[in-house]
């Protein structure tokens, strides 16, 4: 049990760092769609609220089959919660996959707003299943570093119930540093230990399930499909009859949350409900979720339930367990707590670690090092998109914010003030950036919350440190 104690003490000293960046950047993947918006000041400049409702829709269908005549396909999303926007998105048959991601703009029922340049919440969730944003062999071996990691996770939460003390599972003493760190960990680490170790599990088979099953499948001759020509007989003069959309979206249920696409190749129109959220999807078969229509609005298509195989219906447990996919927005911002909840547990843990092996300078540097950086290099990413709205300079000012974030927590080990003073002068800096660019929009405020509850946190703890100088 003494051997067990100290492989938990050492491994969590020196995987606990990485696994806050992981932690961290995948909490905030919970809310990507939300930054994603957030990230498009430009956006946010519409005043016009068109009602998320048929007649709202229908404007929008007929304004983008009007702007957007010459093209084969033209889909519109109906708007979130969060804005007042209707997305549309316009191609050809023969368009590359590149502009199909890009041909994207917003109707807000007066006007067409385009969307910026930006690498949005993709950049940042990318860190926390590869760590840096890069592709080919070298991603792989990154993805693989994560899952190692993801596997001492694993370790770390079996090998804390095992050599968990009940006895005092229920009290955290507050006499000490040490002894209050101690017992917030015990108290903290059975809930903790339980979040990771789900998602730790369900990322590793997300990262490895598929390539397992091709191990037990016979390698096939892949063929080559041969391209369709239906853009050679596409009428790009047709145009939909908006109350026979609407007709057909009336005959269905929740569909508050739709995706409508007009193919004007085949003369039909699909409808997506992007809502249709089961707590508890169905194992070993995946629908589609669309329903497909003709021109005079008789079904063609309901959705298609597919059978998977026994490894597909593994990864499809995991996915959707991993990445939350049958949730709701309050469940979303529950997992999101928890996730705040577990990197204030990782980073206690690594100053439990320091105070326990008398004020060790580096492992209190360690956990300086995993907060500071990714709270600072987020905020003036943020800052840097407010300002330029450039992917380079994005990308660029992240990675120096992050590399001088870290060498700053070790130059301040033991002046946390300094760094603390930092923070605020950088999340006060986002906080400016957003009222003069973005304007008081629901999504921007929604944010600016988190981020004054974040400055708030920093000028307690620059007290409570002060106030311990002081003694």
């Amino acid at each position: 049990m003494k051997t067990l104690r100290k492989l938990h003490s050492y491994i969590g000293i020196y995987a606990c760092w990485l696994l806050f960046i992981i932690t961290f950047f995948g909490t905030i993947s919970y809310f990507r769609n939300e930054i994603d918006f957030y990230m498009q000041p430009k956006l946010h400049e519409s005043k016009t609220i068109l009602n998320n409702d048929i007649n709202g829709l229908s404007s929008a269908i007929n304004y983008a089959q009007e702007k957007y005549k010459d093209y084969d396909f033209i889909s519109i999303k109906t708007p979130s919660y969060y804005n007042n926007l209707y997305e549309i998105n316009y191609y050809n048959s023969n368009s590359t996959k590149g502009e199909r991601k890009s041909n994207i703009s917003y109707f807000d029922g007066e006007n067409i707003l385009n969307k910026t340049s930006t690498l949005g919440a993709k950049f940042l969730t990318s860190i926390h299943y590869k760590l840096l944003p890069i592709n080919g062999s070298f991603k792989d071996f990154l993805e693989a570093i994560v899952s190692i990691f993801a596997a001492g996770i694993i370790f770390l939460y079996i090998s804390g119930i095992l050599i968990w003390n009940k006895k005092n599972f229920n009290k955290i003493n507050v006499k000490n540093d040490l002894a209050r760190l101690f017992d917030f960990h015990i108290v903290a680490g059975l809930f903790v230990g339980s979040f990771l170790f789900i998602l730790a599990l369900s990322g590793i088979g997300i990262n490895y399930i598929k390539d397992i099953e091709k191990l037990f499948t016979t390698t096939t001759t892949k063929q080559t499909k041969t391209p369709s020509n239906t853009n050679a007989n596409s009428d790009k003069s047709f145009i939909f009859d908006t109350n026979l959309i609407s007709k057909a979206i009336n005959n269905l249920e929740n569909t508050k949350n739709i995706t409508i696409v007009l193919n004007k190749s085949t003369k039909e129109f699909a409808i997506t409900l992007n809502d249709d959220k089961n707590i508890m999807p169905s194992i070993n078969t995946k629908s589609n979720k669309s329903y497909v229509f003709d021109s005079e609005a008789n079904v063609k298509q309901t959705p298609k339930e597919s059978k998977l195989s026994a490894f597909s219906s593994i990864y499809e447990i995991f996915f959707n367990i991993h990445r939350v996919m049958f949730a709701d927005f309050q469940l979303y911002f529950i997992l999101f707590l928890c996730g705040i909840f577990t990197c204030l547990f990782i980073y206690k843990a690594l100053l439990l670690a320091s105070k326990k092996h008398k004020d060790n300078l580096l492992y209190k540097a360690i956990a300086y090092a995993a907060f500071y950086p990714s709270l600072n290099a987020t905020a003036i990413y943020f800052i840097t998109n407010k300002l330029t709205q450039n992917m380079q300079v994005e990308q660029f000012s992240f990675l120096i914010s992050f590399i001088l974030s870290i060498i700053l927590s070790y130059i301040f080990v033991n002046k946390t003030k300094n760094l603390m003073i930092i923070s605020l002068i950088i999340l006060l800096a986002l906080l400016i950036s957003d009222i003069c660019i973005s304007g008081f929009v629901f999504i921007t405020m929604m944010f600016d919350f988190v981020i004054l509850l974040i400055i708030l946190g920093l000028i307690i703890n620059l007290r409570r440190a002060n106030v311990n100088n002081i003694n």
